[in-house]
C-alpha cells in the first residue's frame, strides 16, 4: 500500500490502521448513544416523572420486517417495538436496495 508521501504501509501497519478506524467508529457509536440517552433523561426530567414521556427503556428491541409486494411493485417496510413504544418517524436510507 502506498501513502501519500510515496512510502509504502506494511501489512502490520495496515491492519492497525484498520483497527483503529474500527474503534473510532465504536467511539463515535457509543458517543452519539450517551448523547441520546443524555437527551433523553433531560427531556424526562423537564416532563415530570408522571408524564413518562421521552424515556425508551433500555431492554426495548425492534423488529423490523422488509417484504416485497410484487403485484403493487413495492417494498414494504414494517417496524414493532418489543414494548409497543410510539414510532414517531423513520429515516430510509436505500442505497443498493435495487440493481441499477
Amino acid at each position: 500500500w502506498e501513502l501519500p508521501d510515496g512510502s509504502q504501509q506494511t501489512t502490520k501497519e495496515v491492519k492497525e490502521s484498520e483497527a483503529f478506524r474500527d474503534l473510532l467508529a465504536k467511539k463515535n457509536e457509543l458517543t452519539q448513544e450517551l448523547m441520546s440517552y443524555t437527551e433523553q433523561l433531560k427531556q424526562f426530567r423537564s416532563a415530570g416523572k408522571d408524564s413518562g414521556q421521552g424515556v425508551i427503556p433500555t431492554d426495548t428491541k425492534l423488529n423490523i420486517t422488509l417484504k416485497s409486494n410484487r403485484m403493487q411493485g413495492t417494498v414494504e417496510l414494517h417496524l414493532m417495538t418489543s414494548n409497543y413504544s410510539v414510532i414517531r418517524a423513520v429515516v430510509i436510507f436505500a442505497e443498493h436496495l435495487f440493481d441499477g
